[in-house]
């Protein structure tokens, strides 16, 4: 009796190692050259693209590779991997292009593809775990001075596009009907004119990214050290907590206030110097000498 006993569990355990033999190994794994367009320019028809990678072992089976994707993790669509079928005891490189095209509709909304894995052989579907492809926000790459202007009534503000490849539409909005919008081509400048002792704000698809307080002063004058410090939202690192560059340009140190939330961080940034701010993911307010010149808002992206 203890032998039939002893042979039984042999038999299962032989069994449960066949299955596991059978069983494939499904890896999804970060995605590469992730970008993102407006189509056409200056509308709020957006698209990510991005190469989706994984990585399979079939463990001796005949297994068919796919992705799924979409906005979230209901994905929604699915793409054949290269290569679409593997077998052997060897692991395999997939990957597959593919775009997400999407209306976007508010400043939360967020821009990326949600991927995961899918191989399917005779004994069942497997998945790998989720993954998410985000572009590099764009508002990253525009920048916004406020350069001196000797006219009486009317300054300057000097924008220009960082994107390697691609033409960015900024729009902004002084009040007073100074609204308006600019093309700006890859690593091209353009230049907007407000009424003096105004704030314009800047959105990018519909989205608001800065405000920026006029530079009042004439060329004469002796620069204000505000004019040389700018701030942009670089990324998110929680749901609830983001990071903004600042910049010093000038020759000596400035003594900063932001404001977050409720919450005010003095801070001394160095001559010719970048320094980082984790802050709530909300408006962030900047003054020098009591002045507020610079208002940066968080995109949704990292």
């Amino acid at each position: 009796m203890k032998g039939k006993i002893y042979l039984t569990t042999i038999i299962v355990l032989l069994s449960s190692l066949s299955f596991f033999a059978q069983t494939p190994t499904v890896l999804t794994l970060k995605a590469s050259g992730v970008s993102s367009t407006e189509t056409p320019e200056g509308s709020s028809h957006l698209s990510v693209s991005a190469t989706i990678n994984g990585a399979v072992n079939a463990n001796n089976t005949n297994c068919s590779v796919s992705f799924e994707y979409g906005l979230t993790t209901s994905y929604g669509n699915s793409i054949a991997a290269n290569p679409a079928n593997v077998t052997g005891d060897y692991g395999y490189a997939v990957n597959a292009a593919v775009t997400i095209n999407y209306t976007h509709t508010s400043s939360t909304q967020e821009r990326l593809i949600h991927y995961r894995l899918k191989v399917v052989n005779e004994n069942g579907t497997y998945y790998g775990r989720d993954f998410t492809a985000i572009p590099i926000h764009i508002t990253r790459n525009i920048f916004i001075s406020a350069p001196c202007s000797d006219s009486q009534t009317m300054a300057n503000f000097d924008m220009a596009n960082n994107e390697p490849s691609l033409s960015v539409t900024v729009n902004y909005n002084a009040g007073d009907g100074y609204t308006g919008n600019v093309i700006i081509g890859s690593h091209q400048a353009q230049q907007i004119f407000a009424p003096k002792g105004s704030v314009c704000a800047f959105y990018y698809a519909n989205n608001l990214f800065l405000q920026v307080l006029t530079n009042d002063q004439f060329c004469s004058e002796t620069r204000l050290a505000r004019q040389w410090v700018w701030m942009t939202a670089t990324g998110a690192i929680a749901s609830d907590k983001f990071i903004f560059r600042i910049e010093n340009g000038n020759n000596y140190p400035v003594d900063l206030n932001l404001l977050n939330q409720s919450t005010t961080y003095p801070y001394t940034i160095a001559a010719n110097s970048v320094a980082y701010l984790v802050a709530d993911k909300t408006t962030t307010e900047m003054s020098v000498a009591g002045v507020p010149f610079l208002y940066s808002e968080p995109n949704s992206y990292t």
